[in-house]
């Protein structure tokens, strides 16, 4: 288990994303991670039925449910009492964000941006994600796309949480603490390792 006074010590907020293919010992694992203060866990799994994150859910201690946030399957917010929802570009064609908000009032919505313009489009989203802030870990044909100067210059007057995505380990950290970040998402650092909750005691560390 995690030691959890490590995370009063970090001064942001920490989303989690799931491996988006299947690990050893993974039910077990989140369970741990989710067990810690972490903001969020965000459950991305691009191969996955319906049915086999409905699965994944059921298998989660219900008491836990209330930090999971959806990148699929919409509906499933109605079977269970979860965070909120990731809107990918599928499902905003399919339906309008202030739409969705009616239709699931107590979940809250997520989305990525991948350029400084689109941060101005972010009204409607309890919070977004900017990436890649650095080279991805995970893929490895994905680049930063922004200098430090840069997310210095144009992070002063955010209205939205806006977390840091892409690349991100306890040394780049660093390197971002003092931007107007209000956290980090972690997803590479800690599943490109065996171990990833030794990663995450090391990323607090």
């Amino acid at each position: 288990m995690l030691n959890t006074t490590l995370l009063q010590q970090f001064k942001k907020k920490i989303i989690v994303f799931s491996s988006p293919t299947n690990v050893e010992e993974e039910i077990n694992t989140v369970t741990n991670i989710l067990q810690t203060k972490i903001e969020a866990f965000h459950l991305r799994k691009p191969n996955y039925s319906r049915a086999e994150i409905r699965l994944f859910l059921n298998r989660i201690p219900q008491n836990l449910h209330s930090k999971i946030v959806l990148h699929s399957d919409i509906e499933l917010l109605n079977e269970f009492d979860l965070k909120g929802y990731y809107c990918t570009r599928k499902i905003l064609k399919e339906y309008k964000i202030k739409d969705l908000k009616i239709k699931y009032p107590k979940a809250i919505f997520s989305k990525g941006c991948h350029s400084i313009a689109e941060l101005k489009e972010i009204e409607p989203y309890d919070y977004v994600f900017l990436s890649p802030i650095f080279n991805s870990i995970s893929k490895s044909n994905v680049t930063s796309n922004f200098s430090i100067e840069q997310l210095e210059n144009e992070l002063q007057n955010l209205e939205k949480p806006v977390y840091a995505l892409g690349g991100i380990t306890p040394e780049l950290a660093k390197k971002i603490d003092h931007l107007n970040f209000y956290g980090v998402g972690i997803l590479g650092y800690l599943w490109s390792n065996k171990k990833p909750i030794q990663q995450l005691h090391q990323f607090y560390q």
